[in-house]
């Protein structure tokens, strides 16, 4: 009965509880939360209310400022959407902002746009917020766009739909300038026109975009890492204004440079572009670049007659319509390849070549005014004196000569260059072509000048330095008799040179026979003995003697005159010879001092004990191999005379006695044996 009691007590309270938590909710909760507040812990439970209603003095408005802190700022500061909606409109969150729909409307729908004053939401051009009014491309874009959550039915805890967005560019865009050069991208871009034009920029008054400076990108002239980067030029002070060649390469020499300069009294040599070449133009070709006759002189070439009067086009082609040239190392070259600075005198830059390359080289290579008035081609101021600075000086009859006789055309071209200067191109050879081998080949002023071909300049001085220097009798020969003329040709070359070809041997040739010497001291035939001073005169030394007769002459022979041995003839003998044969033996031209004593088979060989080359009283005699007494050693230390004793001779005269004599002591001492020789002692 007890536990019975118990039960129902529990059960009755259980209901009790219940019915009045369902009446309590019936009469607090209209509808359930939206799904963005659902997730958060706070605003869930029987205490919840007060969290977004307030309660205790707290107003609802207060209460939902407590979250939205931002929303909160901007109604306390008057700025932005809600601080610039009417104070009744922006403190009654509810109008705005439906709730305890179960979902069923959103929280920030178009009709809450529409009670904030904003009938299309889809065009809210950002009136209330301050410096972020949306123009240009911005004005396209869907909220979504930038406002990801705009369209997202409930959002996360602590998520904001179209709050917590930077108005920033670099937020949204890629920054190039990865902020060097700060937030405020639209103070130079703006938002109306393209990025890259930079349309809200306002260059510098003292440098005026205009003419080919406008339309370029900022990096153009502010290159990263110099002085005039733009994020250089924010952080420094701006340098002076920039010249032109700070910027351009100017590719104009500098005698022109110096010339416009001093022409425009500057005393700086950048300044001179502006004088041809205005900041307006949108190009420095021409016809915006202005170049004066002056100026034109100053690069070198002067516009004198007949070059003032010609059109820029006919010496410079494309002009006016060639592309500006491009920058580079090379900028110079391409630009005296654009626009070649011609000297005065480079004709063939502009005119034909009537001579087809032939002065392509040498001093006057490309100089038509070496020979022609710059006004006119004919007739032209090559003269004598010119004439003599080329290969072929004009001299004697040449001087005379018209120059057709010897430039003439070949395929209507006159020819200069390579014109010969043998005189046999243009003169016909008298000599037959004798001369067109060896060191004067083809030089006729090697014998001839061009005066006159005779007299010939052929001296003796040059006639030795052929194979037959005129010597002795020869110099006073003339040329004629040597140099016959053949089928009316005079002969020169190959003229005979041995003796025998113009005088009469004597001789007969028997000194060309067998076994005698063809070549004697370096010389042939009569030269091997005879001299061209005089035929009598003989140039035989003791050596050549030999050569031809097996005799030497040595020592005193060899001084000896010709005659001393051979006596000479009125008439050549049988054999031709103009002297008698001298006989080999001493004793046919000496006499025999010993008186026959050395006389061996009928004949007396003095060789055994003289020669030529010594004196007479000296000898060769060995008394120890050659005679019957061989000298002891005091036999050797006597003199010969003490032995050899001289006799009187009968008729006169005396001679020294060397044989017959004894060679017994006593034939010289007397004695016969040692006792007697004791006894004369």
């Amino acid at each position: 009965m007890k536990w019975g009691k118990l039960l129902i007590t529990v059960v009755s309270l259980a209901l009790v509880l219940f019915i009045t938590y369902w009446e309590f909710g019936k009469l607090t909760t209209p509808g359930t939360l939206h799904p963005s507040h659902q997730d958060i812990r706070e605003l869930s439970g029987w205490s919840s209310c007060a969290a977004c209603h307030g309660g205790d003095g707290v107003s609802m408005t207060d209460a939902c400022l407590t979250c939205h802190e931002v929303i909160s700022k901007q109604m306390s500061a008057n700025v932005s959407l809600h601080g610039e909606l009417n104070p009744d409109t922006a403190k009654s969150c509810q109008l705005c902002h439906a709730e305890h729909t179960d979902g069923e409307l959103a929280l920030v729908s178009e009709g809450s746009f529409k009670i904030a004053g904003i009938k299309d939401p889809k065009h809210y051009d950002h009136q209330h917020i301050d410096d972020f009014a949306l123009d240009g491309s911005h004005q396209e874009l869907r909220c979504e766009q930038c406002h990801a959550a705009a369209l997202i039915p409930a959002l996360k805890p602590g998520g904001q739909r179209f709050l917590g967005l930077s108005q920033d560019c670099a937020s949204c865009h890629e920054d190039p300038h990865e902020g060097s050069f700060g937030l405020d991208c639209a103070s130079c871009h703006g938002q109306a026109n393209p990025f890259a034009q930079v349309a809200a920029f306002d260059h510098t008054d003292a440098f005026a975009l205009t003419g080919g400076h406008g339309g370029l990108s900022c990096k153009a002239c502010h290159s990263e890492g110099t002085e005039s980067a733009i994020a250089e030029l924010q952080e420094h002070p701006p340098p002076s204004t920039r010249s032109c060649t700070d910027c351009h390469e100017s590719p104009h020499g500098e005698k022109l440079l110096i010339a416009v300069a001093k022409d425009n009294q500057l005393t700086r040599r950048h300044e001179t572009c502006v004088v041809c070449h205005d900041v307006s133009d949108e190009s420095f070709l021409y016809p915006d670049a202005q170049m004066t006759e002056a100026f034109h002189a100053a690069t070198g070439f002067s516009l004198n007659p007949p070059h003032h009067e010609q059109d820029c086009k006919q010496c410079h082609a494309e002009i006016g319509s060639r592309p500006p040239l491009a920058y580079g190392p090379d900028l110079r070259a391409r630009f005296i390849e654009a626009y070649p600075s011609r000297s005065p005198d480079d004709c063939r830059a502009c005119h034909e070549d009537p001579h087809a390359g032939q002065f392509d080289a040498g001093q006057t290579r490309g100089r038509c005014l070496a020979c022609h008035e710059p006004t006119t081609f004919e007739p032209n101021t090559f003269g004598i004196e010119q004439h003599a600075k080329t290969s072929f000086a004009l001299t004697g009859a040449h001087e005379q000569t018209d120059c057709a006789k010897c430039h003439t055309p070949i395929d209507d071209v006159k020819q200069f260059a390579g014109i010969s200067t043998t005189c046999l191109d243009c003169h016909e050879d008298p000599h037959a072509a004798q001369f067109n081998d060896g060191p004067t080949a083809g030089r006729c002023d090697a014998c001839h000048d061009t005066e006159k071909f005779q007299p010939t300049g052929f001296d003796q001085a040059m006639h030795d330095e052929t194979q037959f220097p005129l010597t002795g009798a020869h110099q006073a020969v003339g040329c004629r008799d040597c140099h016959v003329q053949e089928d009316s040709i005079r002969r020169f070359v190959s003229t005979p040179m041995d003796c025998a070809d113009c005088h009469d041997d004597v001789h007969e040739g028997i000194f060309d026979g067998p076994g005698k010497p063809a070549v004697v001291a370096g010389e042939r035939g009569c030269a091997r003995c005879h001299v061209a001073d005089g035929f009598d005169r003989v140039k035989w030394t003791g050596d050549v003697h030999g050569q031809w007769t097996g005799y030497t002459l040595a020592g005193a022979h060899e001084a000896a005159a010709c005659t001393d041995c051979h006596t000479p003839v009125r008439k050549p003998d049988g054999r031709n010879l103009t002297f008698t044969k001298a006989a080999s033996e001493c004793a046919s031209c000496h006499t025999d001092q010993h008186a026959g004593q050395f006389l061996i088979d009928q004949a007396t060989d003095c060789a055994r004990c003289h020669t030529e080359t010594q004196t007479f009283n000296q000898s060769l005699f060995d008394h120890q191999t050659q005679s019957r007494f061989e000298l002891d050693q005091t036999h050797s230390e006597l003199d010969c005379g003490a032995c050899h004793k001289a006799y009187d001779l009968p008729g006169g005269g005396e001679l020294i006695r060397y044989k017959p004599l004894g060679i017994r002591c006593e034939d010289c001492h007397g004695f016969t044996n040692y006792q007697e020789r004791g006894d004369q002692e």
